[in-house]
């Protein structure tokens, strides 16, 4: 059966670093995964160990610049349907799986799946008001036309988040796949912490807070450089290590840069070695306003590196004895008195029976049989 992959694109957020996991890890005897993106330019980590291992990539536009933007928003419905339902057509798809905010692309070709007989997956990657709520309305309409016309399927993180689904959608068969890792990478990796430092030409004096995340307001890198600039007064050797992209990146750099010089802070973006990088750092610390998971907590306590979280990040998340929850309304001191109480390195206790990668790839691929 060939799968069509369908998000926005292939940055190295959550959600892409799973589609490429989904493709990379399928069985390929039974399965060839195909990946339609709105546009990629091919520098992230995702894109680029997907073009490596052969995937098919769809792009819907050459290029994303401002009159494209204005085009897409305008016309793009249309244009992108039209482009998606001949890609169905010419590479024979069974089944369209949709990530992320894309379903109002496919709710227009909605009958011609259905004559077709394609079947359509949703996964929901974040808390399902931030898809389905406000200014997202058209993807909620989206959602019910496709749900009504081609049965789709959906599919939530976890139980809480499956039930939140089902309410909001009048079903009762949400099913969950978990956002797993590959654990082999991670569990595995050999490098120590001071080489892991060594390679990244941190300081072996410094105490290093982690962080990976894109840079957008949901990660909150704000509150993240308020904890650190605060702990910074309290350990001189306080080092910022920061992992992602995003449009906030120059904001948080330029922040950074008034109060701290930059031998204070590294930001790394497009990498494929985030387990050494993970290796390298005293604690993990992840202010998040809101969050469907946070599959880099699971990376983090897989590492062994303890996390200090806010409440917003869901329960499902804490696999280990590692791991403390904050509220956002604490003080950036209480944050630090936090930390500081956790940065002795020992061997973490976890549970990672439901964020195996390489069991949660055969849920899916029932899922994709089922059809």
């Amino acid at each position: 059966m060939k799968i069509l992959e369908f998000i926005g694109s292939l940055s190295d957020g959550g959600a892409e670093t799973l589609v490429k996991d989904y493709a990379t890890l399928i069985n390929k005897e039974c399965f060839k995964i195909e990946v339609a993106v709105i546009w990629d330019n091919g520098k992230s980590a995702n894109s680029k160990l997907l073009r490596e291992v052969g995937t098919t990539i769809h792009k819907m536009y050459p290029i994303w610049n401002f009159p494209i933007r204005v085009i897409n928003k305008t016309i793009g419905r249309f244009y992108v349907s039209r482009r998606i339902i001949n890609i169905v057509k010419k590479n024979r798809i069974g089944c369209i799986h949709v990530h992320l905010s894309q379903l109002k692309y496919i709710s227009p070709i909605s009958k011609q799946l259905r004559n077709l007989n394609v079947q359509v997956l949703y996964t929901c990657h974040n808390i399902p008001v931030k898809f389905f709520g406000g200014v997202n309305n058209i993807e909620k309409k989206a959602a019910n036309t496709l749900i009504q016309n081609n049965h789709m399927q959906i599919i939530a993180l976890h139980s809480d988040m499956a039930k939140e689904l089902n309410e909001m959608f009048g079903v009762t068969n949400t099913v969950v796949v978990h956002n797993g890792i590959d654990f082999n990478r991670f569990t595995n990796c050999k490098i120590s912490y001071e080489q892991a430092k060594s390679r990244l030409k941190i300081p072996r004096d410094k105490c290093v807070i982690g962080h990976v995340g894109r840079f957008n307001i949901q990660k909150n890198h704000d509150k993240l450089v308020d904890i650190f600039l605060e702990y910074k007064k309290r350990n001189k050797n306080a080092f910022l290590l920061l992992v992602g992209d995003g449009s906030l990146r120059e904001r948080v750099e330029n922040k950074l840069n008034q109060f701290v010089t930059k031998d204070n802070y590294l930001i790394l973006s497009h990498r494929t070695d985030i387990p050494q990088i993970m290796k390298a750092m005293d604690c993990f610390v992840f202010p998040s306003l809101y969050e469907g998971l946070g599959i880099v907590l699971i990376e983090a306590q897989a590492v062994g590196i303890k996390c200090i979280v806010s409440d917003s990040v869901p329960s499902d998340a804490f696999i280990s004895d590692g791991i403390y929850s904050l509220s956002l309304d604490e003080t950036d001191e209480k944050w630090c008195d936090v930390i500081q109480a956790n940065l002795e390195r020992r061997k973490l206790i976890c549970d990672f029976k439901h964020y195996d990668m390489n069991n949660e790839i055969r849920v899916l691929e029932r899922i994709y049989n089922g059809f």
